[in-house]
């Protein structure tokens, strides 16, 4: 048995593609995601408007997709990593930047803006709620306040944990470990645990992740079991790495 701890999206597709290969799975979801969708249409109305828009989520481009398709073929597109690379090639043949290594916003400004001539650019960041601001901050200290445009498409809202029943997976010998899909999760993951009394047990667990980045997390949040990583930070990716791992643990238990 797994546990995945993510948004309700992500945990569902997750859970429906483990389930076709028979991976027993428990899903809870740690934030809720709501699209913003008087943004998302004003948006609509001003894609064109931009020289480069930085995406930073996939759940970012899930509520663009629509509105991606109809850039301009000038519109420069910068994402966070591999996965969201690949997310956004299916609905834009336009010029897609990504950081070669590891993924996130430290990665957009230490291994993409900070290459590019940014002067005169119109550039437009989209993103959620609650976001890491380092672009932000780069582009104030690189460009002055105000030169770019900040719009949010859809809200976050970080839910209660069911602290009985994580209690009692931990205490599952069936816990196989838990899927993490973002560093944010993982750092709320572990901020509730201490708060509600099972982060020794937490720390003890093994993890399947995305990325490297997730997994310098959770070492610097003390983990100490195996911490799994797919191996080019995409769901796609991380399905094949937990087919892998259970196919693994079948072996070992038969043998």
């Amino acid at each position: 048995m797994y546990l995945i701890i993510s948004s309700e999206i992500t945990n569902n597709y997750i859970k429906d593609e483990l389930c076709k290969l028979n991976i027993n799975i428990i899903d809870i979801p740690c934030v809720q995601l709501t699209p913003d969708t008087a943004i998302i249409h004003q948006f609509k109305q001003q894609i064109n408007n931009f020289d480069i828009i930085i995406i930073t989520s996939p759940t970012t481009i899930q509520y663009a997709q629509d509105i991606i398709k109809t850039a301009d073929k000038k519109l420069i597109f910068i994402v966070p990593g591999k996965s969201s690379y690949a997310k956004l090639r299916q609905y834009t043949h336009n010029k897609i930047y990504a950081p070669e290594h590891n993924s996130g916003s430290e990665a957009i400004t230490g291994q993409v803006l900070s290459n590019m001539d940014l002067m005169q650019k119109k550039i437009a960041i989209i993103q959620g709620k609650i976001a890491n601001h380092s672009i932000q901050d780069y582009l104030d200290a690189k460009l002055g306040l105000n030169s770019y445009t900040q719009i949010i498409l859809y809200q976050q809202k970080w839910l209660d944990l069911n602290t009985q029943n994580i209690k009692k997976f931990l205490q599952d010998n069936s816990l196989q470990g838990i899927i993490l899909t973002s560093s944010m999760h993982a750092q709320y993951l572990f901020s509730q645990a201490k708060k509600f009394g099972y982060y020794d047990m937490l720390i003890r667990t093994d993890f399947i992740t995305l990325h490297t980045k997730i997994q310098q997390v959770l070492q610097r949040l003390g983990a100490k079991g195996h911490i799994f990583v797919s191996d080019n930070a995409s769901n796609e990716a991380l399905i094949n790495l937990m087919e892998k791992l259970h196919d693994r643990h079948d072996k070992h238990s038969k043998s």
